[in-house]
Formats: structure tokens, sequence, C-alpha cells
């Protein structure tokens, strides 16, 4: 038995959209098998994805691995010397053959448009600002060949996040960026939200608020509930001091969801544990 730690990403596509069209962007994305770059060692690839009967649910694999230039200088550990041509000619590694190979496996609901995956696994360590990075980039390219609206991705975060940040006791700045929620599951409220951006012909919606010297801010009730759609359709950051009258300074995309939850093995599998927690809807 050990512990593993699973994230919640949400996957918000613009209008016309349905859970099919999800589903084809996903399978789009897979058949490109697009390798994208993570800094300048590591890469990552969607690698294997599986649809169920209906579908409601995608499960599949996100490879990381390390993509080194073999034309960059080799060093040499036993002669601490960079390694010669004479030494680089003995290495027969085929092309295809990538080292340190990380898996990630995760499922996806296209009703809810969540996606979970496990972020950290022994070795395994992939943060939600990483794995936002790759899907947004990747479910995008492959949107744009199914001829699907894009898609606005973002890293659930942790409960409780928003709401210890706006109550700190002072409250000197509120930033906060609305990107398009899904129409098909908000309430009225992130309705209300969407359809502004929508008649407005926006992507995004940023507002700022800054405290008077020496006093706090009080946001009203249409300011929160712009900030309670962002935590999880864009990002909330917030400024000023604590308890202690210490400088705070924090934001809902740096406390993403990091659940840690048992995994016994000889009782049930990885996809298992992610599927629980998809129906509990974790995060939400």
């Amino acid at each position: 038995m050990r512990t593993i730690q699973l994230a919640a990403i949400n996957i918000a596509m613009h209008q016309p959209h349905s859970a099919a069209q999800y589903v084809r962007v996903f399978e789009a994305a897979y058949r490109m098998k697009r390798t994208l770059r993570q800094g300048s060692l590591r890469a990552m690839l969607l690698g294997t994805l599986y649809t169920s009967e209906l579908p409601d649910r995608l499960t599949g694999v996100i490879y990381r691995f390390v993509k080194i230039d073999p034309n960059e200088p080799w060093f040499n550990s036993m002669t601490q010397e960079q390694a010669t041509d004479e030494e680089l000619e003995k290495i027969e590694i085929p092309a295809h053959l990538l080292p340190h190979l990380q898996q990630f496996p995760f499922d996806f609901r296209p009703e809810s448009h969540m996606l979970y995956y496990v972020a950290h696994d022994r070795a395994n360590h992939m943060a939600p600002a990483v794995a936002v990075r790759f899907l947004e980039n990747l479910l995008n390219q492959a949107a744009a060949t199914a001829g699907a609206p894009p898609l606005e991705v973002t890293a659930v975060p942790e409960v409780g996040a928003l709401d210890r940040m706006l109550s700190i006791p002072v409250l000197s700045r509120l930033e906060i960026e609305l990107k398009r929620p899904n129409p098909d599951d908000v309430g009225a409220v992130a309705r209300r939200f969407l359809e502004r951006l929508e008649a407005q012909n926006a992507r995004k919606m940023t507002q700022e608020l800054v405290a008077e010297a020496g006093q706090t801010l009080t946001p009203d009730r249409d300011t929160a509930e712009l900030a309670v759609v962002a935590a999880t359709n864009g990002k909330v950051r917030v400024q000023g001091r604590d308890e202690n009258n210490m400088r705070f300074d924090d934001s809902t995309d740096s406390r993403p969801l990091l659940e840690p939850v048992l995994l016994d093995e000889e009782l049930e599998t990885t996809f298992q544990v992610l599927g629980r927690a998809a129906d509990n809807k974790l995060g939400q």
C-alpha cells in the first residue's frame, strides 16, 4: 500500500460544443502523436487513450521522458572532460529510444469536462501547472485540426484556498482573471459572466481592485461571485497582510488541489482510484 496524489483539471470548451466534441478532440490529440517540449530536456506525449462504450469516460496515460539533443557536447565522467569524437562514435542508442520515462494515468469525464490525473506516485511527479500547459497546448492544436472550438484549461485549486485568500485581515489588492466557463454545467452566476463575455466576443476578462491607503478591500457580492467562478476558470490573486501583519501574496493557480489517496494494488488499480475520485467529483 502506498500514498499517491491526485489533481483535478477543468477543461472548458467554447461554444458550440458537446460531450462528443470533447471526445473527438482527445481522439484527434492522440492520433497526432505530438511530442511537446517541457523545457530544454524533457518532452511530453499523450501516450495512451481508451474510450468507454458510451463514451462517458476517457482514460489514458500522459508520458514524460528526457529528449536530449545528441549534437550537444557529452561529458566523460571518468576523464572529467568533454567526450571526444572517437568516444561518441561508440554510442549506439537508437533515436526512437528515449530515457527516464514517467507515466501519469488520467480519467477524463466529457460531460463534466473534468480531468483527474495522478500527479505524484513514487518518483513520478508532475505539477498541475505543467499538466495545464501541456493539455492546453496539445488540445487546442487538436481542436484546430478537428474543427472544434478553443479550450481553456485551469487547475482546480485546493478546497478552501479562495476563502482563505479573501478573508485575510488586510486585503490591499485583488486581481481576477476569468476565462470563458463551460456553458453546460454552470449555474446562474457563472452563466451571467459567460453571457457577458460572449456578448462582447471576449475570450477572458480581468478585474483589479486596489484598496485606499490604510484601508482594506471589502468585495461586494458581484466581485465575490466573479472570484468564485474564476477560481476554476482562470485565476484569482490577492495581496495584503495576514493575521501576523506579514506581507501576503497568493493566488489560486499556485494552490492547486493535490489530494492524497491510499492505493493498495492488491485490491484495486490506479484507474479504479481515479474513477472513484471522478465519481465523487474530487475538489468540486
